[in-house]
């Protein structure tokens, strides 16, 4: 997908402390964006009220080569669970969790984060419906997405081999996702968060960020299929977390579909050369 440029200093040259900046795509007109682990971060800075400034960029990668990542007075963190373990540590918003509450929240985010993803990752890049994805992405102009439809299915591919679910069946990758979700509705019960509390905590936005990637697509994998019949907790759970979190949910998607880069150094010394 091409290497990335060098960099030296703050993305944001004139940035505002204890601001954060997050580096994010656009969205698309059904989800705020196509990465959950961004819409993980944006989510839990939304949740817990912290000032923050989204620059949403096909174009912007972290020094470790991935979206989403943050500036905070002027120092890059990356990876989204990194994100907000620092960040909630900075700013006092870190969970009020039993140890096997906390046990239980990281286990689950692991889950999401690293397994269910490539399930229903492998659908929407290389399944029936890949085209009807990759029509999706409005903001990247035409030319560009027509470039990225060919290449990143071919990169995702080798990656989904390099991690080995790729080398089951594609039925079985399906199907170990769907399990993943009959875990997250038996975990979830009649209870009105992950953890029971009264409000959301990490976890949710975590388990948020990745459902609603599948619930509020027009796409229909099968991981939908078990919402829908099976697991038919989770989709009042996700219209309750969109609710608290992202009341603005379908005018902020309308809203923000092309690139807005205009807070970046215009001297080119972070444009990166992928799709």
């Amino acid at each position: 997908m091409g290497n990335l440029t060098s960099s030296s200093g703050p993305r944001i040259p004139n940035y505002k402390p204890g601001k954060v900046y997050l580096f994010t795509f656009p969205s698309v007109r059904c989800c705020p964006t196509i990465s959950p682990f961004a819409l993980k971060v944006e989510s839990w800075l939304r949740l817990n009220g912290i000032e923050y400034e989204a620059i949403r960029s096909y174009s912007h990668w972290s020094k470790k080569g991935q979206v989403p990542f943050v500036e905070v007075d002027g120092r890059e963190i990356n990876e989204s669970s990194f994100i907000i373990k620092e960040l909630a540590a900075k700013f006092n918003k870190l969970d009020d969790l039993t140890a096997e509450q906390q046990a239980v929240s990281s286990m689950v985010e692991a889950m999401v984060d690293n397994h269910l993803v490539w399930s229903y990752s492998h659908y929407r890049m290389l399944g029936p419906e890949a085209p009807v994805f990759f029509e999706m992405w409005e903001g990247m102009g035409a030319v560009k997405r027509a470039i990225a439809s060919r290449t990143i299915p071919r990169n995702y591919r080798s990656r989904l081999e390099g991690h080995g679910i790729g080398r089951n069946t594609v039925e079985e990758i399906h199907a170990m996702g769907c399990d993943d979700i009959r875990a997250l509705s038996g975990l979830l019960g009649d209870k009105q968060f992950l953890m029971g509390g009264e409000a959301p905590t990490v976890v949710d936005c975590a388990v948020f960020s990745h459902l609603a990637q599948i619930w509020y697509s027009p796409l229909k994998p099968p991981h939908k299929a078990v919402m829908e019949t099976e697991a038919k907790n989770l989709g009042p759970y996700l219209d309750r977390l969109k609710r608290i979190i992202w009341p603005d949910w379908d005018e902020f998607c309308v809203a923000n579909v092309q690139p807005n880069e205009k807070l970046l150094r215009t001297d080119g010394c972070y444009r990166s050369c992928r799709p």
